[in-house]
């Protein structure tokens, strides 16, 4: 992770979230399985960025942060959905844990089910909440101490390389947006010119 934070270069949201979702795939013994969510404050929904379930569970690609219906039918269990939510609304790492098995499936390094999950928000410098960083927990592990602060620490890596790759994004639109002003005003200055020449021309 700190070889990614070093030497990767996005110029894009899906450039990050791709990249990173490679490096995550390579920590299978404390993340089992991962899943990103941003937040789409148009929709006022989250959406599904980044991920490892694959073909293993059937995740929601969105939903919406207040309490309903999900978009799309999904195994997660409500309370999970409610994690997700409840660290987005308050801000704040959330756990779930049950001896119920989520999914039927195995997960990660050890090949096993994943009974406890732990919800985390990521944030903008400015203190934006910009999604939700929700990773099944290692089946051999409890969350505290050294293996809490990795969870906390890869969460932050998340919000500032995300922040980064914003900003690269929304600066390459506001120079092209500014390009295409400048190409219209010599347009303008163009036909205005050739305008006041062809009077003189003729005369």
């Amino acid at each position: 992770i700190i070889q990614f934070n070093q030497n990767e270069r996005n110029e894009s949201l899906n450039d990050f979230f791709a990249s990173f979702n490679k490096c995550l795939k390579g920590s299978s013994y404390d993340i089992p399985v991962f899943g990103i969510y941003s937040i789409d404050n148009v929709t006022q929904s989250f959406k599904l960025v980044s991920d490892s379930f694959e073909d293993h569970l059937e995740c929601p690609s969105t939903f919406t942060i207040e309490d309903g219906d999900l978009s799309e039918k999904t195994s997660l269990k409500p309370n999970l959905e409610e994690a997700i939510r409840e660290s987005f609304q308050g801000r704040k790492r959330v756990e779930y844990y049950s001896d119920e098995l989520l999914t039927k499936s195995n997960y990660g390094h050890w090949n096993s089910p994943v009974k406890g999950w732990v919800a985390l928000p990521f944030f903008s410098q400015n203190g934006e909440v910009l999604g939700i960083f929700l990773s099944g927990l290692n089946q051999k592990r409890k969350l505290e101490g050294s293996y809490l602060t990795f969870m906390e620490l890869i969460t932050s890596l998340i919000g500032t390389m995300a922040t980064s790759a914003k900003d690269f994004e929304d600066s390459r639109r506001r120079a092209k947006a500014l390009e295409e002003m400048d190409r219209d005003r010599t347009e303008f200055y163009a036909s205005v010119s050739h305008e006041f020449k062809t009077p003189i021309t003729l005369l």
